[in-house]
């Protein structure tokens, strides 16, 4: 596995934590059931043939630390659970409706993440061959059933997130945005992803950004824009 960089690497301060530690239920929450509406996700397999089709630095803006996953980040990846309770009914029937688990699947990853500013994009690529439950229609149907989704962890966190589709993503596939509303706060947070079908492989763009008093910190339009940057390269490279 190779790492790039392109600035020296800022932890995330005090006051990003919140944000950060958020990153695991986003992607039980929101990533897994709302957005792939797939089965639970297989088990990773890092694939270096791969990752020619991964955007480098200097595809991100400024300020953002990149690097390629190796397999030991995927290994310590968490679970993907979901939440005890899901309104309204019909979603969670959609959420829970999911097919047996894969035991593997070889994939590429990068991460970018600018923690002074509360961002964070992945980029993953998979052979298609491998992601049979691929399904825009489905998704279009989790889409208008899950619009405002409430739910409830194991732990008792109850709260509310919306979804609507994002335009600009060129190719087979969907693209939404889940968040909480804006009058959340300070803990609010704003998903985009991506998932595209780009002939032989199926590409994957994760954008997740906090809140902060201005609005959320997720730019939609830069977010489409590495999207299709990343569905670009694949096609040419892979």
């Amino acid at each position: 596995m190779t790492e790039q960089q392109q600035a020296v690497y800022v932890p995330p301060k005090k006051k990003n934590v919140g944000m950060w530690a958020t990153v695991g239920l986003l992607v039980v929450i929101v990533v897994v059931a709302v957005v792939f509406a797939e089965s639970p996700e297989p088990a990773p397999v890092a694939d270096a043939s791969l990752e020619t089709g991964l955007l480098g630095a200097a595809d991100f803006p400024t300020g953002f630390y990149v690097s390629n996953m190796t397999q030991a980040e995927l290994d310590e990846l968490p679970t993907s659970e979901m939440p005890e309770t899901v309104n309204p009914t019909e979603c969670s029937e959609l959420l829970r409706d999911v097919e047996p688990v894969r035991e593997s699947q070889s994939i590429a990853v990068v991460q970018a993440s600018d923690a002074e500013h509360g961002v964070w994009y992945t980029q993953t690529v998979v052979r298609a061959s491998e992601v049979p439950d691929f399904d825009p229609v489905r998704a279009d149907a989790i889409l208008e059933a899950c619009a405002e989704m409430i739910y409830r962890d194991k732990d008792g966190f109850l709260a509310t997130v919306y979804a609507s589709r994002v335009d600009g993503v060129v190719g087979e596939g969907y693209a939404r945005t889940v968040g909480t509303a804006e009058d959340y706060g300070m803990g609010g947070f704003t998903v985009a992803a991506a998932v595209t079908k780009v002939e032989a492989h199926i590409v994957v763009f994760v954008g997740v950004g906090a809140y902060n008093a201005f609005g959320p910190m997720l730019d939609e339009v830069e977010f489409v824009r590495l999207a299709n940057a990343a569905n670009d390269l694949v096609r040419s490279a892979l």
